[in-house]
Formats: C-alpha cells, structure tokens, sequence
C-alpha cells in the first residue's frame, strides 16, 4: 500500500484558493454593482438638476421684459445662464450645475468643442424662435406675396426649387402638386407607401419623408448638437459650408409666435374693430382726440395720397408747365376745403359703419381722409393725418403708435422673423429685402433692445434710422418683428468633477402665463457636447456660481 502523505494539505489549499478567487470575484462584483448603483444615482440627480434648469427658464420668462433687460437679457448672459448651482459641494461629486448654452453667431466654426468661453462659438442664453423660418406659417405668407414661401425656402443652402415645393406639397391642403412639387402620387410606390400629411408638420424630423430631404441636408454633420463642427464631423461629406452648423434645422422652427400686448401687458388696440364708438374711445385714451378721429374716419371712408404731395405732382403734372400747375392748384383748392386737425370744423359720425379695413398701421402715415360733402351745397372735407412721413417725426411718435396699434384682433401673431436675431440668409429670404439692406441691418442692428435705442423693440426702426423708405418698409411689414415670445434653450447638467451628465433641449412658449412646454427633448445621448470649462467649472479656482432661487 502507497502512502500518499501531505494530500489532504494539497486538498486543502486547493479548496483555499478557490474559496478565496470566489470570494474576491464577490467582492469585485459588489463594488462593480455599488459603482453601478451610484453611477445610476449620479445620472439620475444630473437629470433632476437639468430638468430644474427647465423651471429656472419658466421662472425668468414669467418677469417682465425691463427687469430682464436690465439684468443684462437673455440672449448672452453668462451671469444668469452659466454654471447655475443646484447641488452644493457636499455631495461627493463637487457642485451640481446647470447651464443654458445655445451656439454663438459664427455660422461654421471648427475646432474643439467647448474650448472655452468667449470665441463666438457658444453663448449662454436662450434662441428665440422668431429667429428662424416657421415652417407651418409659410403658407400664410404665400397668401400676402406670391412666391413668398418659396422664396424663404429657397434662402437655405442647397435648397432646391424642386425639394422647396415638395415640402410646400407635403404641408399645403390640397392634392395638386405644385410645379416642381410632389403628391400623393409621387410617394406611392414607396414601401410602405404614404403620402403627404397636407397638414402642419407635427415635427422637424418629419421633413426626412419629404422628396429629397436627407439627413444629411437637414442637419448637416453637427452630430452632437452643439452648435458647432467637432474635429470628428470636420471631415464628413455633410460638412460643408452651408450645412456645418446644423443644417436647416439650424433654421427652422414650427414654433415662432409673439404676444400682441402693450408694453404694460393689455392687448393692443385694434384699429379694425368693427365697434367704432369703442375704437374711437380706445383711440382717444391711448393717443388722442385728433388721432382717434382721424383712425376712425379712415376706417369710414378709408385713405389716400395727398393731392398736393411733391410726389402725387410729379406723377401728375410731368410735362405741364408752371401756369398749368398753378391754375390746377386753384381749381382743387376751391373745389376742396380742408378740416382743421382733430375736431374741430369735422365731427366724426360713429354711427356710420366702417367701410375699409387697414391693413397694416404704416398706412396711416402720411396719408389723406376725403370725407364727402355731407349734404347740398357742401365741400368735401380733407384730414391730413397727424403721423407725418417726415423721419424726424416718425422717430418720435412710431415707436408709441406701433406699441399701442394693431390690424388684428389675435392675441398672438405666428411666424414673423426677428430683425433683430436672424442670421442673414433668413433675412434674405424675406419678400423685399436685397443684400445691401440685409448688411446694413447685420452692421446695424443690436441683439438686445438697449435704453440707447428703444425704437428698436420694433422692426420699424429699419424705417426711423433710414435703413429702407416708407414704401419699402410697407412690404417688408408683414414679414417682419422685433419681438418673439417662444424660446429654445440647451441645458446641460454637470458635476465639476465629471462623471454623468444630462443635456436636455426644450422650447417654452411664453405667450401664455405661466410659459407652456411645447418640446422636451432628452439629448444626453449625444453626449455632454460641451467641456467642463465652457460649461462654467474653473479648474484652477472654485467658482461659486449663480444659485437657484435666487433673488
């Protein structure tokens, strides 16, 4: 018999081993899973403290726009929107911030995501939606120019005239294609097969079912969101210098609307309210006697040029010579006699009914009422209207009249573009406007209204600062705004010292009281986007940052 000494000892050791490699892949695994565990709790208090950087917004947008201008706006403002605290440092993880960051005014930027603050490529703040094209109004405006619609689509890089009107077919009501369009017919032998909605978009992404939209066209090689080309999207096929920054979506919103509201938030005065003896009381609040008489009589007997203008001479007289003229002058000043200003040789009638409706406030500028004789025997009576179309005058009274004057009875107006905010080839894009007037706005025009300059709340200031004339200004009116009350803002939620982060997209509409959530979007997918330091963390020093809630 063979003695096998020490083998229970080799068993044992064994067993040892074995006991201890389990025992170790335990523990291994409990700290992976309590790493996991808080990692997941991480993740899940950034996105609470990005969701809280959605209320902070609310909260903003509910004051009023002075004390907001005052404190420096919202369209640049790092000491509101940058590396807000909403976890203090106790947490284990450094602060717990948010921050409201959207892309700066370079249309194509390379380089480094987030290197810093300061180099144009991001700023902190809000987007105003007014700023882009509106999608789902663009055949509103085809209704007050032709071609209108068109023609701001056609505004976008690489836009086609074919790929413009497949989108006008896919949103229009009707089911005749347009010339270079696309219906129902052209989408049939798609597989699925599917057709146009004939109905506003529901969203931006759906303009990928259109004819000829790509991925590619609609957000070009911005991958990540953030505004700007990365040394990774650099080099790819969409990144040119039309598509770089986004694509069209970079351009586009279904959302843009703004409140028709005095500055002290009543509605404006609508000068077509059919209710004449309300209007005329209305009017004389708010401007005057000889002012709300001439308004009314406007809306009774409507407008027209002056007879005696330099311009309405020239047009009539070209070639008369000078006794002609003179014999002219005398025959209409005998055939018409002037009413004195207000109500003093004319008394308004409010119980006659409006007979014209004015289109747009501009057109009671420098104009004329002719009241008919009232009865055998009488002259036919002369208004002058009291807004003269001398541009030192118009500087004084236009802003007043367009905070108090509307044509419209809506409590909202959708779609027009903010002068003010859009990047040029939008502008360009608007009915009227040329290169040369689209500079001098860009050269001109300030993002946020400042006290220097309050005129500029209105898009009538291209008017008052003699960007563009009366007439001009006339047929750009109805494209155009200084106002916008929906907003789209990033946010980002961040630790200083890394780990998760949250980045949520969202656009608040601030017409209603308290701003109604018309977008949420978790982009957190596509990665913070931004550095640590562009968010608002110093490296070198603690930055105590803006607290929520704050006074």
């Amino acid at each position: 018999m063979i003695q096998r000494r020490g083998s229970v000892l080799l068993l044992v050791l064994v067993v040892v081993v074995m006991l201890t490699l389990a025992s170790f892949g335990l523990c291994n695994l409990m700290i992976a899973r309590r790493r996991g565990a808080a990692t997941f709790g991480q993740k899940l208090q950034v996105e609470a403290i990005a969701a809280s950087g959605v209320d902070y917004i609310a909260g903003e947008l509910l004051r009023d726009e002075e004390s907001v201008r005052r404190d420096g706006g919202l369209y640049d403002n790092p000491e509101l929107f940058r590396g807000v605290v909403v976890v203090d440092e106790e947490s284990g993880h450094g602060m717990g911030r948010f921050t409201v960051i959207a892309p700066g005014d370079t249309s194509v930027t390379t380089g480094s995501a987030g290197d810093g603050a300061g180099d144009g490529a991001v700023r902190y703040g809000l987007e105003n939606e007014s700023a882009r094209i509106n999608l789902n109004t663009l055949l509103r405006f085809e209704k007050i120019r032709r071609g209108a619609a068109r023609r701001l689509l056609s505004a976008l890089p690489e836009m086609t005239e074919e790929i413009a009107d497949a989108i006008l077919d896919w949103i229009d009501d009707d089911d005749r294609p347009r010339r270079f369009g696309a219906e129902a017919n052209d989408y049939s032998g798609l597989q699925p097969p599917y057709g146009p909605r004939n109905a506003p978009l529901e969203s931006i992404e759906e303009l990928l079912l259109v004819r000829g939209v790509t991925a590619a066209l609609l957000f070009g090689a911005d991958r990540n969101r953030n505004g700007r080309l990365d040394p990774a999207e650099a080099d790819l096929p969409s990144a040119t210098a039309g598509l770089a920054a986004g694509g069209w979506a970079r351009y586009l919103t279904l959302y843009s609307e703004e409140r028709t509201v005095r500055p002290d938030g009543t509605p404006k005065i609508n000068v077509n309210d059919p209710d004449l003896k309300q209007l005329f009381a209305d009017l004389e609040t708010a401007l005057g006697s000889k002012e709300a008489t001439f308004i009314v009589a406007a809306r009774q007997f409507g407008t027209q040029e002056p007879r005696h203008s330099k311009r309405a001479n020239n047009r009539k007289d070209s070639g008369a010579s000078n006794n002609t003229k003179k014999a002219r002058k005398a025959r209409q000043a005998k055939a018409v006699q002037p009413a004195a200003q207000g109500t003093g040789k004319f008394e308004i009638d409010l119980d006659r009914p409006a007979a014209h409706a004015i289109k747009s406030v501009l057109d009671l500028i420098g104009v004329e009422v002719h009241v008919p004789p009232a009865g055998q025997g009488a002259s036919e009576q002369v208004l002058p209207s009291p807004f003269s179309d001398r541009r030192t005058a118009m500087s004084d009274y236009l802003p007043d009249l367009m905070d108090q004057l509307t044509v419209s009875g809506e409590a909202t107006i959708a779609g027009r573009i903010h002068v003010n905010l859009a990047p040029p080839l939008v502008l360009l894009g608007i009915p009227g406007m040329t290169e040369r007037i689209v500079d001098d706005i860009v050269a001109a025009r300030d993002r946020e209204v400042v006290a220097e300059r309050p005129g500029r709340r209105h898009a009538t200031w291209l008017l008052t600062e003699g960007i563009v004339g009366l007439k001009k200004m006339k047929k750009l009116a109805p494209f155009l705004t200084a106002a916008g009350h929906v907003y789209r803002a990033q946010i980002v939620g961040y630790f200083d010292r890394g780990g998760p982060s949250a980045r949520l997209e969202v656009v608040l509409n601030a017409t209603t009281r308290p701003p109604r959530r018309l977008l949420w979007r978790d982009i957190s997918r596509l990665g913070r986007g931004f550095s640590l330091e562009a968010l608002g963390v110093d490296r070198d020093a603690s930055l105590s940052g803006t607290r929520l809630g704050r006074g």
